[in-house]
Parts: C-alpha cells; sequence; structure tokens
C-alpha cells in the first residue's frame, strides 16, 4: 500500500477506529501502543509507517475481533490527503479520465491493491488483485481489509455523483459480517466468484466532474509524471530527491526517511548533496516553490490548498517560505501572472 513513502496518513485509520468504537470496544490502549491518540488521527499532517498501519489494524481485526475495519466513510474519504495523484484525480474532466489516471498512477494514490479495467459490452468491470506493497503471505483477514477499503471507496467516489454500481463480486466466501457489505454497496452482491470486481454501465465514464478543472488536472498529471521518472532515474540524485517530494502528499519526507527510500546512509546523502553544492533542505525548498509556482499562476485553487499540497501545515509559513524565495507575497505573484492565464485561456 506504501510504495512511495513507507508510510500513511493516520486520517486512514479512522474509519477503522469508528468501525471498532460502533462494535462497542474501546481502542485507546491499541492506539497508545503504536504511538498514537485519537487527537493524532484527526491531524491531517501526522503520518505512520506501514507497519505501525498494519499493526494497528492487526489488533483491531484479531484481538477485538472486529472485521469490519475496510469500509469507508464518505466524511473521511478526501483525495487530497493523496497529494497530487489526489489533486489529478479529483480535476479531471469526467470519471473515465479520472478513473484512467487512478489506475495509471494506483501507487502514487495508495491503493491497497492493484487495479485493472476492462469494457464488456455496455459495462466496464474494476477488477481488484492482489494486494500490494506487503512482505510475505498476505494473510485473508488483511486480504478482506485491502478489498474492502479499495472497493468501498470507489462505491463512495461514485455516490458523489449519484451514481450506483449494478454488481459487486468477491472472490471469497460469505463473510461474517455479510451486514456491512450490502450497506456499503447497495446493489446485488455475489460471492465465491472468479475475480474481485465492481460493475457499472460504461455510459458513467462520460459523466462530468463537479470538480473538473484542465488547468489543475494538466499541472497534477504533469508533476505525477515528473515524480515517476525523477524516481526511477539513478543518473541526478537531486532529480530524483526532487521526484519524492513531488508525489508525497502534504508532507514532506524527513533527510532520515529520504535516506531510507534511496538505499543510503543520512551521511551517505548528506555529503553527496554537498559536493553537488546543496542540500537536503534547499532541494525540498526549491521543488516545493517550483510546484506552488505553478499552481498560483495556472489554477484557482486557494493558497491554503497550495500550501497543504506542498508540504506546509500552516499558511503563514508557506507564505513567508514564498515570499523569500519570490521577493512578493503569494497572491501578490499571482495577481502578477493572471493576465497570462487569462490571455491563455482566451485563446
Amino acid at each position: 500500500m506504501f510504495r512511495v513513502w513507507n508510510r500513511a496518513p493516520a486520517v486512514y485509520l479512522l474509519d477503522p477506529l469508528y468501525r471498532v468504537e460502533a462494535a462497542g470496544h474501546d481502542a485507546a490502549d491499541i492506539l497508545r501502543r503504536h504511538g498514537l491518540t485519537r487527537a493524532a488521527l484527526h491531524d491531517a499532517g501526522h503520518y505512520v509507517s506501514a507497519e505501525e498501519f498494519y499493526g494497528v489494524i492487526a489488533a483491531f481485526v484479531l484481538e477485538l475481533g472486529v472485521k469490519e475495519v475496510g469500509f469507508v466513510q464518505p466524511e473521511n474519504m478526501h483525495l487530497l490527503n493523496s497529494g497530487m495523484a489526489g489533486l489529478a484525480a479529483m480535476t479531471a474532466a469526467d470519471i473515465g479520465e479520472s478513473l484512467a489516471f487512478s489506475i495509471e498512477y494506483q501507487d502514487l494514490l495508495a491503493v491497497p491493491v492493484k487495479i485493472t479495467q476492462s469494457i464488456v459490452g455496455a459495462s466496464c468491470h474494476l477488477i481488484y488483485g492482489e494486494v500490494v506493497a506487503y512482505a510475505g503471505k498476505v494473510p485473508d483477514w488483511l486480504r478482506g481489509w485491502a478489498v474492502e477499503t479499495a472497493m468501498s471507496s470507489f462505491v463512495v467516489f461514485l455516490r458523489n455523483v449519484h451514481l450506483q454500481p449494478t454488481r459487486v463480486a468477491f472472490d471469497y466466501p460469505v463473510p461474517e459480517h455479510l451486514g456491512c457489505y450490502r450497506e456499503a454497496f447497495e446493489c446485488p452482491l455475489e460471492f465465491d466468484a472468479p475475480v474481485c470486481e465492481i460493475e457499472f454501465p460504461q455510459r458513467y465514464l462520460e459523466v462530468p466532474q463537479t470538480t473538473a478543472n484542465p488547468l489543475a488536472f494538466t499541472i497534477a498529471r504533469r508533476q505525477c509524471e515528473e515524480s515517476i521518472i525523477k524516481s526511477f532515474s539513478h543518473n541526478d540524485l537531486v532529480e530524483r530527491i526532487q521526484g519524492r517530494v513531488l508525489s508525497s502528499t502534504g508532507v514532506v519526507p524527513t533527510v532520515g526517511e529520504m535516506a531510507l527510500v534511496l538505499g543510503v546512509s543520512v551521511r551517505t546523502l548528506q555529503r553527496r548533496l554537498h559536493h553537488r553544492g546543496t542540500s537536503y533542505r534547499e532541494v525540498v525548498v526549491q521543488a516545493r516553490h517550483r510546484l506552488a509556482c505553478e499552481l498560483l499562476s495556472e489554477t484557482h485553487m486557494s493558497v491554503k490548498e497550495i500550501a497543504y499540497l506542498t508540504g506546509y501545515s500552516e499558511v503563514a509559513n508557506f507564505s513567508a517560505a514564498f515570499k523569500a524565495l519570490a521577493g512578493q507575497s503569494p497572491m501578490a505573484f499571482r495577481a502578477a501572472t493572471k493576465a497570462p492565464l487569462e490571455s491563455r485561456l482566451e485563446k
């Protein structure tokens, strides 16, 4: 699930926590054992490692016996938690474009299972395969959680535009918590099927998104493409770091986390950057500033949203950092570039 940073936003644990509490359990001790608090799960800037995440989920399922922790609640699902990839999915023109992007960049969106798409007649089928980024044999409880999370997330996405799947199938037997499946999907269910899949009319792909924004989509997609290319480039260390930074989900990795991702020690990473006349902090600042400039000049996103996407928890900190580099505030920069933007739109 966590191929990019090997971590996830703590808010992803809110849905499982609510399910546990609804079943009458107190999860405070489990959270405490993993260095977490309930308040931390409400902090959009707080991240947990994959080990911590899986540890909490395992405790909910195996210790407390709460099987239904995988189902997503609509109020907690926000694509901006997935950074630039989430922004691209939100601002695509229609469901088809959003879905195509999400499948292509599912690693950046932290999708827990591999998804493929096929068209059969007048129906579209989303097929949910193996669990990703998990070392060793995948236990049944984890497989169930991953499938429930991924499939219920897409159904929430459909419902946000007042659509409903026609059929949902699973490649395992009827679970004990069948009622949760009926509540989550509200359509014909099939178990012991050949594959896990969601079926819906192909015409849904042409339904426009209310959050569509062509300029924002173009920028976000370009940033995702660059992050993938730079992450797999072995020729330039700075580009690899920038690629990782640009694919982050609103919180910039520490130098220790980056060193772990790149397979080197912190001292080695710092020494190599020093030889290039820069530092880790400087590389991160420049990457975030370039992205901020693009979003300010080519989209109508708020300064608060841009601050979040570029890794700042406070707008004031973002504004101060931006002014230090650009010599003007974010709003002044936007005003100065507004005329070129409107000129392009008129053409």
